[in-house]
């Protein structure tokens, strides 16, 4: 009787399949994982489909659910056109013989494979979230306008395109013009808050990294990419040193230029004020180390790194690049920075030295994460936007 019930629930339950290039560490990993561990509760049957991580990346599987993942190399950015076209091949495949209700597609190369094997298995609902976008600081004129015809093609394959900010939403439909309002959902992102709060002091959080206790810490926590520019901050390090500022320095990450960002602080000659760190999986503890997170990113979609600070207690400093002015508001839920090292260095150290204005900061980063950004409000409302499209 019981394996009935089991049965039945299975077959009314509503199939999706989540389709992301590949899980590397990163806030559309964390958010997808969670969807994809989580959409049962709602009585989804997730299927969860992702690329192979590239060199130098690590990646985050998903815990719970794990029978449901399956790799295709294809997806993988950088991956040659016969790949690709296998991919698409290989998905295609899937969703003939899954019949999902819904395809949710995630990162660029997922939403061009994926968006593709859905129409022409005529999935029901096509759904594709722009995390980010790549239509600026990534390539050239050239390949950007190739870029941006093919989204726009895949706008009109999908069913509803997600921005997840009002800065990316205003990117895709007014500025790049790739779809249109009408189309558009904007869904903000989440972070699980349990998962940040502890009652560890600043003292042992730093013990736990072997950090100098009696130092003022900037931390970088993101891809050594150059879309994150970390060299940028190395720069700004340097430059706060010069100032006399007795402050360390925390890298924390991996990726593409980890040689450089080595080399970078190898040559330089206040090394012993760097701390490298790769990837950890106590971010709160880590978070709660600093003084103060600084993101000196070209660009930027929603970056979670700014809300698990936020809830953390720790105050942000970050370049205005999308979706930070959406998180960021100056003076009150962070510090938005001009993008010349000098003017960047003066208004860090202004800040550090206002610590009610410090405190103040900290206060209203925590209420906005706990007022809007928690991930059972994510997970919510992607539920609510997957019924509307299916009935």
């Amino acid at each position: 009787m019981i394996l009935l019930i089991i049965d039945l629930k299975m077959l009314m339950s509503k199939k999706v399949f989540i389709i992301i290039s590949r899980l590397n560490i990163g806030g559309p990993t964390k958010l997808v994982n969670y969807l994809h561990e989580n959409l049962n509760q709602y009585n989804f049957n997730s299927t969860l489909i992702s690329g192979y991580p590239i060199e130098d990346e690590g990646e985050i599987k998903p815990q719970n659910n794990q029978e449901n993942h399956i790799y295709i190399s294809g997806l993988s950015p950088g991956a040659n056109i016969f790949k690709s076209f296998l991919a698409v091949l290989k998905i295609y495949r899937l969703i003939k013989k899954n019949k999902p209700d819904i395809i949710h597609t995630h990162q660029a190369k997922a939403g061009l494979v994926g968006r593709i094997a859905g129409f022409l298995a005529r999935t029901p609902v096509r759904i594709h979230t722009f995390h980010g976008h790549v239509f600026n600081n990534y390539f050239s004129k050239f390949k950007t306008s190739i870029i941006m015809s093919l989204e726009r093609l895949l706008a009109k394959l999908s069913t509803k395109i997600i921005a997840i900010s009002p800065d990316i939403e205003k990117a895709i439909t007014k500025e790049y013009k790739i779809t249109t309002k009408s189309k558009t959902i904007i869904q903000s992102i989440g972070i699980q808050i349990n998962s940040y709060t502890s009652n560890k002091s600043k003292d042992s959080c730093r013990k736990e990294f072997n950090l100098p206790m009696e130092k003022t810490i900037l931390g970088f926590v993101g891809r050594f990419a150059p879309i994150k520019d970390p060299l940028k901050f190395i720069s700004l390090a340097e430059n706060l040193l010069e100032k006399n500022c007795d402050y360390h320095f925390l890298i924390v990450g991996d990726g593409p230029l980890k040689e450089s960002v080595h080399l970078a602080i190898n040559a330089s000659n206040n090394s012993n004020s760097f701390t490298i760190l790769p990837w950890q999986n106590e971010l709160n503890l880590l978070y709660r180390s600093l003084d103060l997170l600084v993101l000196t990113s070209k660009n930027e979609g929603t970056p979670l790194t700014i809300l698990e600070a936020m809830i953390s207690g720790t105050p942000t400093a970050s370049t205005p690049v999308g979706g930070v002015k959406d998180l960021i508001l100056d003076n009150e839920t962070g510090i938005l920075l001009q993008n010349d090292l000098n003017s960047m260095a003066e208004t860090i150290i202004k800040l550090l030295s206002d610590h009610s204005l410090l405190n103040a900061i900290k206060q209203a980063g925590i209420q906005l994460v706990n007022d809007q950004y928690s991930m059972e409000h994510f997970l919510e409302n992607t539920v609510k936007n997957y019924d509307s499209l299916i009935e």
